[in-house]
């Protein structure tokens, strides 16, 4: 019995087995297969560009497909027979868009799904823009050595790419080891890359020269005094505060040039051309053959530029002089407080008090009765920017008895 029913589960397993290689190799039933990262190719782009848009994301489209078909022919698929595409005619707005996905596929297979459906592309506008060549030096220097005579060809390249991508563009950078470098004149060829303002490079630009010319040598840096004179006077309504020049400047050239050298002179600075605080950018005069180091320094004075300041004083009308009283009348100012101020350069106000201004007022001409009269202020016989609060006293002026 046992033996019976072994025989039976046996016969039951190839049995199912058969029908399993039957329906697979002869009927071949339909399947569906997933399949990812798939490549999307967009349609149209230079057409795009030549009418001044850009795909900003060009290269990052994949999608996952869901297809169905005869197993035999899923199981075949060759993704090299699959293409999926996106076409940007028409799509002219800048910004986000959204466009169709379009797959084909070989025959016999469908799609089932396509995730996603439609792309999410940014489009930017196509710009071109110059941008200056800076050089980035690699390698190690001796003391007291730098590059010098530097020219590069060209001095600027023309990048071209998304209006946003371009405007991370600070410059181009041409990288130059040091280690090629003598004391005599040679010329390098450098690779030109796209670099934003931190350092970073950026890819996603095209440039119009792959490589920069950089002709230099290296040259002895020195040190030395920097003479700068300065002509002219404040205006007098204004006062400078602060006038900064740098003592020193580093230049560089040739050794047996640069040894000799002790100072440097630059030319004057005249105060007449200045009424507000600036930066001066310092003309140097340079002997022949020698130049100003690269080496960070602020080869510009420092002007600070300020108004006259103020200074308030506080009175009784009690202090006033009455002048051009006529004969025979008395006069009494209504009591009440006065605020004088003067503006002036910071040296003079430190120098000044309240006893040194006179305050009076005139009564030339007038009788008797209640008058509005002005009030006025000097100091050294002068009235120049002084300022008096209120501007008028009453003055009560009787008969005498």
């Amino acid at each position: 019995m046992l033996q019976n029913k072994t025989f039976t589960k046996i016969l039951s397993v190839v049995i199912a087995l058969v029908l399993w290689v039957y329906v697979v190799g002869e009927i071949n039933p339909t399947t569906t297969k997933r399949l990812d990262n798939i490549p999307v190719k967009l349609l149209n782009t230079e057409n795009h560009a030549s009418k001044g848009f850009v795909a900003l994301n060009a290269e990052d489209f994949v999608v996952s497909l869901t297809v169905e078909g005869k197993r035999a022919d899923v199981l075949s698929l060759d993704l090299e027979n699959i293409l999926v595409t996106a076409d940007l005619f028409g799509y002219y707005g800048l910004g986000e868009n959204y466009i169709n996905v379009n797959v084909e596929l070989p025959h016999g297979i469908t799609l089932v799904e396509s995730n996603p459906s439609k792309l999410k592309v940014i489009i930017d506008e196509l710009v071109s823009e110059n941008k200056p060549v800076k050089i980035n030096y690699t390698g190690v220097l001796n003391e007291g050595v730098e590059p010098g005579q530097i020219s590069v060809k060209p001095e600027s390249v023309e990048i071209k790419g998304a209006r946003s991508i371009v405007e991370q563009v600070a410059y181009i950078g041409a990288e130059v080891d040091t280690g090629k470098l003598s004391n005599e004149v040679s010329t390098v060829k450098a690779r030109a890359l796209a670099y934003n303002g931190v350092g970073d490079i950026v890819n996603e630009v095209k440039l119009a020269e792959n490589s920069i010319e950089v002709t230099t040598k290296l040259m002895r840096t020195k040190t030395v005094q920097l003479s700068v004179g300065v002509i002219g006077e404040e205006s007098p309504d204004l006062q400078i505060t602060n006038l900064d020049i740098p003592e020193t400047v580093k230049i560089r050239g040739d050794k047996a040039v640069v040894e000799r050298i002790e100072e440097i002179s630059a030319k004057e600075i005249d105060l007449n051309d200045y009424n507000a605080s600036a930066e001066i950018p310092l003309e140097v005069f340079l002997p022949k053959g020698v130049e100003l180091a690269e080496a960070p320094q602020l080869l510009v004075a420092k002007l600070v530029i300020k108004g006259l300041s103020s200074k308030s004083f506080e009175y009784n009308t009690s202090v006033i002089k009455i002048d051009g009283l006529a004969t025979g009348f008395t006069a009494e100012i209504v009591p009440s407080n006065l605020i004088v101020s003067f503006a002036g350069k910071d040296a003079v106000l430190n120098g000044i008090n309240s006893t040194d201004f006179v305050i009076s007022i005139d009564l030339q001409g007038l009788g008797a009765g209640t008058h509005q009269l002005p009030v006025k202020a000097m100091i050294n016989d002068s009235e120049k920017n002084i300022t008096i609060g209120p501007k008028e006293v009453s003055v009560i002026i009787l008969e005498s008895q």
